[in-house]
């Protein structure tokens, strides 16, 4: 098991965990959510958020709403063992 360790790693797995309390990982989740459960502010969110999209982990709906990827959804499964 890997251990989540960055903020974008900790971001992605989060986000995962949102996803499967919803039951969907396909849905869309506000990043606010997100970032307050990983403790990121609006400035390293914004890092965080352009270098997971740029690395094809997660897609955006808007700026304030974003879902894993199945590049994403693998990381985290990897991440949480």
């Amino acid at each position: 098991m890997m251990a989540a360790k960055t903020k974008e790693e900790r971001f992605v797995v989060e986000l995962y965990d949102q996803a499967e309390d919803l039951g969907d990982f396909e849905e869309f989740i506000e990043v606010s959510k997100v970032a307050d459960a990983v403790g990121l502010g609006p400035k390293a969110i914004k890092n965080v958020l352009n270098t997971l999209a740029g690395a094809n982990f997660i897609r955006k709906r808007s700026p304030n709403q974003v879902a894993l990827t199945q590049n994403g959804i693998r990381l985290a499964e990897e991440l949480l063992g």
